[in-house]
């Protein structure tokens, strides 16, 4: 499976908003996706692939080296990404195995305005073209999520309930940075995967996130040269208290009230 990043889904209703593919969650392919008998890490059958979905600076580095260090070598070339909309097309395919991964937006907000900072200045700004996270926000950020049919336009509710409808494991940042262990072993249990617990914890231990900067990639998704480049930050939640100006945090907190509320983060 190719790398989903970038892919572009046009297609919409009369309110331009995206329309998700159609599915029957009772087909034969869904039904026999959960009755299947569970089978060890090293028998991952050939035919699967295994896809990050997430929202952007929500743990997808660190998730697919996670995922790199657990799958067997074959599978590991068959791991790739897409933040929200851009995955839909590939989340119909009954082979796919999908990880849908969220955190506050308000600390997204703060990290992506982070990154983008960095990202300035590596590209021969001479200084960062946004002074601060409210300029990035208004001036930037909020327009670039409205635009964009790859975040839905700023509705993020029908890309959340396709996730759920489908049963897909989802994980919070937030939890994963109190316990990576038990992340990777909720993405197992949903794909029917059976892997040792001590296995589990051994990843784990590995891919806290003080020790992430040492994770080596696997697949589609060039794990090491990323952390050189910056894409792996201070790993914290509840950074925005401290970091983002109340015009931003009262904007965001209304705005994508419904987000916000059904992740718990409200």
């Amino acid at each position: 499976m190719t790398q989903a990043h970038g892919m572009r889904l046009d297609a919409g209703d009369a309110t331009g908003a995206n329309s998700p593919p159609p599915f029957d969650l009772h087909s034969g392919s869904q039904f026999a996706r959960h009755v299947m008998k569970p089978r060890p890490i090293a028998k991952v059958p050939a035919e699967w692939s295994f896809l990050i979905n997430s929202m952007p600076k929500s743990g997808t580095l660190w998730v697919a080296a996670m995922l790199a260090a657990a799958l067997p070598e074959g599978a590991q070339a068959r791991v790739s990404f897409a933040h929200t909309y851009d995955g839909l097309a590939e989340l119909a395919a009954p082979e796919v195995r999908c990880v849908v991964l969220v955190r506050d937006l308000r600390d997204i907000v703060v990290s992506w305005f982070n990154e983008t900072q960095r990202n300035d200045l590596r590209a021969g700004y001479d200084a960062p073209r946004f002074p601060g996270i409210e300029a990035f926000y208004f001036e930037h950020l909020l327009g670039l999520l409205r635009a964009s049919p790859r975040f839905g336009h700023g509705d993020f509710e029908p890309w959340l309930d396709l996730v759920s409808a489908r049963a897909f494991p989802i994980l919070r940042f937030e939890d994963l940075l109190v316990d990576p262990k038990k992340g990777l072993a909720k993405m197992m249990t949903f794909w029917k995967v059976t892997i040792p617990a001590k296995t589990i914890s051994k990843i784990a231990q590995a891919h806290c996130f003080k020790a992430m900067a040492r994770a080596k990639g696997g697949g589609g998704i060039p794990v090491e040269r990323w952390i050189s480049e910056g894409h792996l930050h201070r790993g914290q939640s509840g950074a925005w208290r401290n970091d983002m100006p109340e015009r931003v945090e009262q904007d965001v907190s209304t705005r994508f009230a419904s987000y916000q509320e059904r992740l718990g983060y409200a």
